[in-house]
């Protein structure tokens, strides 16, 4: 069956008559009036619209979801937060009554923070929409790069039973303003292919996937698609029905980019997040300023990484974003703050405090957080492991910030005997202590093989931003479980 479809853009509210100026102008009348009545005020408008176009072997889908536009205001009395939000911008008497009663409220709780670390005002209009605006090529001839690709990957092996292609694309307004006198807007795309083949000889079915995204424009997919990458896809997948499972017990193990960039935001980045620490809900709480690995380890946070896909122009506090080093040669440095955090921990705001969107709450968030590539090769990783596995493909990750465990997925892995790869495995499972596995962190290749992959986010299972993570080969010892 082939369904194809293309929804009008449509808003969950009405403020289409409204230019990005009127907008500003709002926010400042509205924080005028409350500003007077509490210690600090700020407002943030979102404007998120997206496309997506898929195709499998069922169908193709071409649809256009309904934008997210809406402004929330956010007053601070006396420790304590209130918000407003509005979706519907046209009524002013309202808005302006429905926060200067918010900002009249009386706190109901004590808190232990009387204030929020403060910044200096500054001012930012800028659109980043790559040099190919997504805009200037129409939804009907993305579905035709989709349905390239679905058939270049599909055409490969008659083994190949199904391949899903897709394109996403987002553009993002955001416009911050607050108490303090900044006055921010910026304009931002960001765009993602994903590509699945499956594979089945006899029962088995087994399959492989590229997927990567950046912030930009179309000339980005330049770099993440070609008929050879979208060949090599099927290919894996057809070589993972002939592989074995993976043995299992403690191994020297090496993690491909991707494996290491899957490592560095599950298991070690929930457990960076100030809000969580302050919480007592990260197994680093104790752990800040002490030595964790080799200082040859480096683990950063980088919200200016060009192109990068969780990469901002301002946090939705109005902080501007950072390259936080969170592991510096070894000692875990610092942590990921918003404005109440940095405050409460004497630090100062990383540039870490996301909304989904003008609905959602505010929380220390990562953009693109990444192990720092070191000095080795990849040959020399493996020589230096002697016998052990190689992980590759980052299949899925599990968080545990509280016990500090760590449990990732890859799709495919290979035995590594007298230094080379030799026999491939199915997917393989990582365990164990992730502070283990950074102690016994042995090497991490160059610069050369850095490679980020994109993505959300969410906390507590909702609240998706867009993030990436990424790092060079990593060599280290960890549980190795079958699939």
């Amino acid at each position: 069956m082939i369904s194809i479809f293309l929804e009008k853009e449509r808003s969950d509210m009405q403020t289409s008559e409204l230019s990005s100026s009127d907008v500003i102008g709002l926010m400042q009348d509205v924080l005028k009036a409350a500003s007077p009545i509490v210690e600090y005020a700020d407002s943030l408008y979102t404007n998120s619209e997206s496309l997506n176009i898929s195709k499998d072997s069922a169908e193709e889908k071409l649809s256009q979801p309904f934008s997210t536009k809406g402004v929330v205001f956010r007053m601070l009395k006396s420790g304590e937060w209130r918000e407003a939000a509005f979706g519907d911008l046209r009524d002013k008497s309202k808005i302006l009554t429905e926060v200067k009663d918010r900002a009249n409220f009386d706190p109901i709780s004590d808190h232990a923070v009387q204030n929020i670390s403060r910044g200096k005002p500054w001012k930012i209009d800028v659109e980043k929409v790559g040099k190919k605006d997504p805009r200037n090529l129409e939804p009907t001839e993305k579905l035709e790069l989709v349905k390239r690709y679905f058939e270049v990957a599909k055409s490969q092996d008659a083994r190949i039973i199904n391949v899903d292609s897709n394109y996403a694309e987002r553009r993002e307004e955001r416009i911050f303003v607050n108490s303090e006198g900044s006055e921010l807007r910026a304009l931002v795309t960001r765009v993602h292919f994903f590509l699945l083949s499956m594979a089945k000889e006899n029962d088995r079915v087994e399959y492989d996937y590229l997927v990567n995204g950046m912030t930009g424009g179309l000339e980005i997919l330049d770099e993440i698609l070609d008929d050879e990458k979208a060949k090599e896809v099927s290919k894996k997948a057809i070589q993972l029905l002939g592989a074995g499972q993976v043995p299992t017990g403690t191994f020297n193990v090496v993690l491909d980019p991707q494996m290491a960039g899957t490592f560095a935001h599950e298991s070690f980045g929930h457990g960076c997040e100030a809000d969580q620490v302050l919480r007592g809900r990260s197994y680093l709480i104790n752990y800040l300023n002490k030595k964790l690995g080799p200082e040859e380890f480096n683990l950063y946070d980088d919200g200016t990484m060009s192109r990068g896909y969780g990469s901002l122009v301002f946090d939705d506090e109005g902080n501007p974003p950072h390259k936080t080093m969170i592991v510096e040669k070894g000692v875990l440095c610092r942590f990921l703050n918003d404005r109440m955090s940095a405050e409460e921990m004497n630090a100062v705001p990383t540039g870490n405090a996301r909304r989904e969107s003008y609905k959602r709450t505010c929380y220390v968030r990562m953009t693109n957080t990444c192990v720092e590539s070191g000095d080795y090769s990849f040959e020399e990783l493996l020589k230096e492991t002697g016998d052990g596995i190689y992980l590759e493909r980052a299949n899925s990750g599990v968080e545990d910030p509280i016990g500090g465990n760590m449990q990732l997925k890859s799709k495919r892995s290979w035995r590594i005997k007298n230094g080379e790869l030799s026999e491939p495995f199915s997917t393989t499972v990582l365990s164990g202590k992730v502070l283990d596995f950074v102690a016994n962190i042995r090497g991490i290749s160059g610069q050369s093989d850095f490679q980020t992959q994109a993505g959300t986010c969410g906390k507590g299972h909702e609240d998706y931003v867009s993030v990436s993570d990424g790092g060079s080969y990593l060599a280290s010892r960890a549980i190795i479980g079958q699939g």
